[in-house]
């Protein structure tokens, strides 16, 4: 009976150092888990820092886009009336050689 209330008190005594060195581990491992929480709130911080500044760049970048295809339509615009003004030069230009030859013909009656 003895040796049972000895095996009851030893027992009982290497659990208790197993709850007291696991309670040692469990607060080291919380004071580790809370300092670790600072750098994980300012990293997360960055992070909506960096996606802010990257939704800023991108609203500029679709405002130029916008800027741009306007820029190419008006573009596109001129490129057409400046193929009709070339058009209307060309069709002059025979008008005008033709106005040369006549007066050129007139020079050389009155000569």
């Amino acid at each position: 009976m003895q040796r049972n209330v000895y095996l009851s008190s030893v027992l009982l005594l290497c659990w208790s150092l197993f709850i007291t060195s696991m309670t040692k581990y469990m607060d080291m491992a919380m004071k580790v888990a809370s300092f670790s929480v600072v750098p994980l709130l300012a990293w997360v911080m960055s992070l909506e820092v960096a996606n802010a500044e990257r939704d800023f760049q991108l609203q500029a970048l679709y405002h130029k886009v916008d800027n741009l295809e306007k820029v190419n339509t008006t573009v596109q615009e001129y490129a057409v009336r400046l193929g009709q003004v070339d058009q209307k030069l060309e069709s002059m230009e025979g008008t005008v050689d033709e106005i040369r030859q006549d007066i050129k013909d007139l020079l050389r009656r009155g000569e």
